[in-house]
């Protein structure tokens, strides 16, 4: 029923339209005793497919380390008892050798799908929605149910950081000046629950009070200043009025880290390609990496 999947190479070739996956997600249905009709989410790494209450994630072997750090998350979410929306666990097992996640599912809309028609002041209340919904996630105790991977995942971050950049083609000075960044980094509050990719397809918009969150896949434990960085760099950056007032709705919970901490974390962040940031934000191309990261942060503290 499933496929192999036994490398990165063999899984890109896999067609996750496939109806393999949904005749898997009718059978960790059927052990799991949710009845319903299944179809895949479009987009996203892995096959992910829902009915009307019920969401069934498929990961290969390859990914079992995103497999536990979901299954980690969503537990410690449900034991604070957490304001925040997040899919409820039912049941976690293996496939074929595919590792599953079967969970509630978590109505809302996605900011990624309505940014762009949002008026100036639905933006805002957007901007503070995500400071909320932040500060909720770093107030959520993991010690009992999470690995503390965070100080491990910044040696790792730091060590990969140039060759990360200069894949994604920064050249030059530009790297000796990320390098130099991402060394001089010190995070000075202790590690918190990170989400780590909270970009608009992840953020569901519904009850103000009531944030919603989807996909604990890469959520790990580290500095919160890198849990800025995704809905940063999508869409508040170079803003001040939104940066403003996704600062102020964090703060009202939480200490805001430090500008300096937020500009480390940008260039540490896995997923951060800093020119297609400028370019997405509609912010003119940098003249350095300083340059750059002061046109997203500002230059608030």
């Amino acid at each position: 029923m499933l496929p192999e999947a036994t490398d990165w190479v063999t899984y890109s070739a896999l067609d996750l339209g496939s109806p393999c996956f949904v005749e898997a997600a009718t059978v960790v249905a059927a052990r799991c005793g949710i009845s319903g009709d299944w179809a895949r989410f479009s987009g996203g790494s892995y096959p992910v497919l829902g009915s009307a209450t019920h969401v069934v994630k498929l990961t290969p072997p390859l990914a079992l380390h995103q497999h536990v750090a979901e299954r980690q998350a969503l537990l410690a979410l449900e034991a604070a008892r957490s304001p925040i929306s997040a899919p409820r666990l039912v049941a976690h097992g293996e496939l074929e050798g595919w590792n599953y996640l079967a969970m509630t599912r978590v109505s809302g809309e996605a900011i990624w799908d309505a940014w762009a028609s949002f008026e100036r002041p639905l933006q805002r209340r957007v901007a503070r929605y995500v400071g909320t919904l932040l500060a909720l996630l770093h107030d959520v105790p993991f010690r009992d149910h999470f690995e503390l991977a965070g100080d491990d995942g910044l040696v790792r971050q730091r060590r990969e950081v140039r060759n990360r950049h200069q894949r994604r083609g920064i050249e030059g000075a530009a790297l000796d000046e990320i390098e130099v960044l991402a060394e001089r980094a010190v995070f000075s509050s202790p590690p918190v629950f990170l989400h780590s990719d909270l970009h608009g397809a992840h953020i569901l918009l519904r009850d103000p009070n009531l944030p919603a969150v989807l996909d604990f896949g890469d959520a790990q434990a580290g500095p919160a200043a890198y849990d800025f960085v995704t809905p940063v760099c999508f869409y508040f950056g170079g803003d001040e009025v939104l940066l403003a007032a996704m600062f102020d709705a964090y703060s009202r919970r939480r200490a805001v880290p430090r500008l300096e901490e937020l500009r480390a974390a940008t260039v540490l962040h896995l997923f951060n390609d800093l020119d297609a940031t400028l370019t997405r934000l509609g912010l003119p191309p940098r003249t350095s990496v300083t340059d750059a990261l002061t046109r997203i942060w500002g230059t608030r503290d």
